[in-house]
């Protein structure tokens, strides 16, 4: 893979919502954490088998990685670009949201 990503437009959703609620309290931190996320959307890109398939979430053919264990990106790895599908904080329910 190229290293490419997209994100789709509830992904690019996802990460404002959780960077803006980061950055109500720590503006420095909330863009730590959107860099994180974006140098693992990245990696993910080139190397998408290295995440995981969840079928216990969804029985889509998504893959799932975590950043820092708190934040849960979702990915499609047929599409060139990559496709991030959306981009969870802690406590979302992720299976509502898939299904």
């Amino acid at each position: 893979m190229s290293g490419a990503f997209e994100l789709s437009g509830r992904a690019r959703k996802d990460l404002f919502d959780i960077l803006d609620y980061i950055a109500d309290d720590n503006p420095a931190a909330a863009l730590r954490i959107g860099e994180e996320i974006y140098e693992a959307c990245s990696r993910l890109a080139e190397r998408p088998g290295i995440g995981h398939l969840r079928d216990d979430v969804t029985g889509k053919p998504f893959r799932f990685w975590s950043v820092r264990g708190r934040y849960t990106i979702v990915y499609h790895e047929g599409f060139e670009p990559l496709t991030i599908v959306r981009i969870f904080g802690p406590g979302q329910d992720m299976t509502s949201a898939l299904n």
